[in-house]
């Protein structure tokens, strides 16, 4: 059984290949304290990706977006899966062991933790809830700034950041100036 904090899942082998999946947990009922139960969210991650880059170039021409998970990790990337599954900065050894003893991210856990993509800004933007939801970050998968929108998911402990290509918002002014 689930409790809260702990989670568990077995990759699944499709045709030789592990399947990722991303999961994540809330509480049922209306008391926290005491909850009716916990509803389990379990998406393939390929499905999830396809979601969030359904919203690609809706924020301004060249926007993407990404999901962090609640250890810093992108679950989803809406232009780059080249950053799945990778930290935005590097994590705790007692974090890294732990997620590759329960092989979280599959099979190559420990593989992909131990190569951050970092982008710091997310990464401290998330550690805060004081800090703005609007920020200039380093975005990996561009190589470059952006201007970064966040907000934290509902009913699973991941943040959702939405990226303008800081080349983008130039374009727009540029002309103006």
């Amino acid at each position: 059984t689930a409790s809260p904090g702990h989670h568990a899942v077995t990759p699944l082998l499709a045709a030789g290949q592990p399947s990722r999946f991303v999961y994540g947990r809330t509480v049922a009922g209306k008391d926290p304290a005491h909850p009716l139960g916990y509803v389990a969210i379990v998406v393939h991650a390929a499905d999830l990706s396809d979601a969030v880059r359904k919203g690609d170039n809706r924020a301004g021409p060249g926007s993407f977006a990404q999901v962090i998970d609640e250890f810093g990790i992108r679950v989803a990337h809406s232009n780059s899966d080249a950053t799945l599954f990778h930290p935005v900065a590097a994590r705790a050894p007692a974090t890294v062991e732990r997620l590759v003893r329960i092989q979280r991210y599959g099979p190559e856990t420990a593989k992909l933790l131990a190569a951050p993509m970092e982008a710091p800004e997310m990464a401290a933007q998330q550690a805060s809830a004081e800090s703005p939801r609007v920020f200039r970050g380093w975005a990996p998968s561009i190589q470059g700034y952006a201007l970064v929108a966040e907000r934290s998911l509902p009913h699973v402990p991941w943040t959702l950041f939405v990226c303008l290509p800081e080349g983008a918002v130039k374009a727009q002014i540029d002309p103006v100036l």
